[in-house]
């Protein structure tokens, strides 16, 4: 077997969070709000769609939350969605 060499962001591709100020988020717990320090509250409503891995991109830049779950990332981060 041979491995072939690409730019991580050709196999899994990075997407920004969007902006939900603590004020916006209903706190029902149905799905995380995680920032660049990771979970931070909840709200009714996920970016994400399948398993995702959060990263950090201002604060703690290159902090890792793994979601098995559907999240929204916020703009503090970028995140990676599960793929085949």
């Amino acid at each position: 077997m041979s491995w072939e060499a690409m730019k991580l962001g050709d196999v899994l591709p990075f997407k920004y969070g969007r902006n939900l100020p603590e004020s916006k988020r209903t706190q029902t717990g149905e799905y995380d709000v995680v920032t660049s320090a990771g979970v931070a509250g909840s709200h009714c409503e996920a970016l994400t769609t399948v398993p995702s891995v959060v990263v950090g991109r201002k604060g703690t830049i290159g902090k890792l939350t793994y979601c098995g779950a559907p999240v929204w990332p916020t703009d503090t981060a970028f995140f990676v969605e599960e793929r085949d």
